[in-house]
């Protein structure tokens, strides 16, 4: 009975496993999907930026010209302040005005042809020598020391150029250009006197000074006025 039930069994079996078999190949039957395959994506990297560092925007580019380019902003306009003046710097401006004076007059004693501008060029080296002196001697007492400034710089410069354009001229035309210099010279200084010297001048000897300048400058301005009027008549 045994050998029978065993061989039975496992016929049985493999006729069920075959069955199965063929009817998933049968026409209408359902195949199960595979599993869905989900793609990956990288998530962007991130940049790590050092610890306790600012991060500074990026300036446009004021130079570009491009299009949308930015357009650049001029700085403030710089506030142009007048240069304070003291004693020192007064009698140094002052110098510089005596200084130039005699050098245009020693050379007008040699080259003018007309008497009296050789006479006005000898009265300047005498009164500008002297006025000079005064003032070295006043910061002797003083004890200040003349340096220059902005000013006597300027004043240098174009007394400076006065004189090389007098170097070039000759005969008559040497008298006209050297009481053109003076003239130019004269007027100069009476300015600075009373927009500069005057005004900032602090101790009383030197307003004195500056002071005691004018009336003798003015004098030989008139003088070199009426003689640029008077030449060649």
């Amino acid at each position: 009975m045994p050998r029978v039930v065993l061989p039975f069994f496992a016929l049985t079996l493999t006729l069920s496993l075959a069955a199965c078999a063929h009817s998933s190949d049968a026409p209408g039957a359902v195949t199960p999907l595979p599993p869905r395959q989900v793609a990956e994506v990288p998530a962007p990297a991130m940049e790590r930026q050092p610890l306790g560092e600012a991060q500074v925007p990026v300036s446009p580019d004021v130079n570009d010209t491009g299009p949308g380019a930015v357009a650049a902003i001029p700085p403030p306009a710089a506030t142009v302040q007048a240069e304070a003046l003291d004693d020192e710097k007064i009698l140094q401006v002052a110098h510089v005005a005596h200084e130039s004076q005699i050098e245009q007059a020693r050379l007008a004693e040699q080259r003018a042809t007309d008497p009296r501008v050789r006479e006005l060029a000898a009265a300047t080296v005498r009164s500008d020598t002297l006025a000079d002196r005064r003032g070295d001697r006043l910061a002797r007492t003083q004890r200040l020391s003349p340096h220059e400034s902005a000013i006597s710089v300027k004043l240098k410069e174009d007394a400076r150029q006065r004189l090389d354009e007098l170097g070039a001229k000759a005969g008559p035309e040497f008298d006209r250009a050297y009481l053109d210099a003076q003239l130019a010279t004269q007027r100069q200084v009476l300015d600075l006197i009373d927009d500069k010297l005057l005004p900032n001048a602090s101790s009383p000897e030197v307003k004195a000074l500056v002071r005691s300048i004018r009336p003798d400058l003015a004098r030989r301005y008139d003088r070199a006025h009426f003689l640029y009027e008077k030449l060649d008549k």
